[in-house]
């Protein structure tokens, strides 16, 4: 094992401000701290430090941070906001509202609301510019979080379930020439999750497999599949179109909505 590619990997636990606010929901502390408490003890021992970390914090990260929790809470805020107005516009006996204004109200909203959700979408999902990568560089990435995702491509063998001896667990554990990943396999049905775990999931153990999908940091490192090639065969999770779909849905609703408000 490369000391310099464990200290890469503890980059993020060390300087991403998602990392600190992981870590006070978490039973444990992050592996970054138990590694160096463990050198720690080396000294007491008399024998030499097996891991330093002296590397530069570049930046402080917190930009980052802040952007991503404004991003990912635009929708509520959005939805509260617009409960509020119409709250306060219907329990006054406004005119407007009583004219049909409470269709132009949730219209607007609505459209905002569904346009933010594919902005949401469109960070956590970037659909291109997928990079083929490896284990060892994606744990080297700091600017991931469970927000902000990395597109990527892995190639590596199948060696088994993300839950091991979990007969209903469907997702994967992958392994390259560097290190192993945790692969989530999802579709927008939980049932068909369980149904692929149960009969399809051990089709795949033990073989080369291509993922293609989005790298995230949470407190553990994982893919997201958007889909996989194997035995010359391509398997999709269709989580990802399904979304923008009813996000699609939603922002007609919400034109028909203004539309019908202006008519009245």
């Amino acid at each position: 094992m490369s000391k310099q590619n464990v200290v890469n990997a503890m980059k993020w636990e060390k300087w991403n401000v998602w990392a600190k606010w992981l870590e006070l929901n978490s039973t444990h502390p992050l592996i970054s701290k138990r590694l160096l408490a463990i050198s720690d003890r080396c000294e007491e021992f008399g024998q030499e430090r097996y891991i330093e970390f002296n590397e530069k914090k570049p930046e402080s990260f917190v930009d980052d941070f802040i952007r991503e929790i404004l991003l990912i809470s635009s929708p509520y805020i959005i939805s509260i906001g617009t409960l509020i107005i119409y709250a306060i516009l219907a329990l006054n006996n406004n005119q407007f509202v009583a004219e049909g204004g409470g269709f132009i109200i949730w219209g607007i909203a609505g459209i905002i609301f569904t346009l933010s959700l594919f902005l949401n979408l469109s960070y956590t999902h970037k659909n291109k510019d997928y990079k083929e990568t490896t284990v060892e560089e994606l744990l080297g990435e700091v600017k991931v979080s469970p927000v902000r995702s990395i597109p990527c491509i892995l190639r590596g063998r199948v060696i088994g379930r993300g839950n091991p001896g979990c007969i209903f667990n469907e997702d994967f554990v992958i392994q390259d020439n560097t290190g192993i990943m945790f692969l989530n396999y999802t579709q927008p049905l939980y049932v068909l999750e369980k149904i692929f775990a149960l009969f399809k999931s051990e089709e795949n153990f033990d073989k080369e497999v291509v993922v293609k999908g989005w790298y995230r940091r949470s407190t553990s490192p994982y893919v997201e599949i958007h889909s996989f090639e194997v035995d010359g065969k391509t398997k999709k999770c269709h989580t990802y179109t399904t979304t923008k779909v009813v996000y699609g849905i939603l922002f007609v609703l919400s034109v028909v909505s203004l539309v019908n408000g202006l008519m009245m």
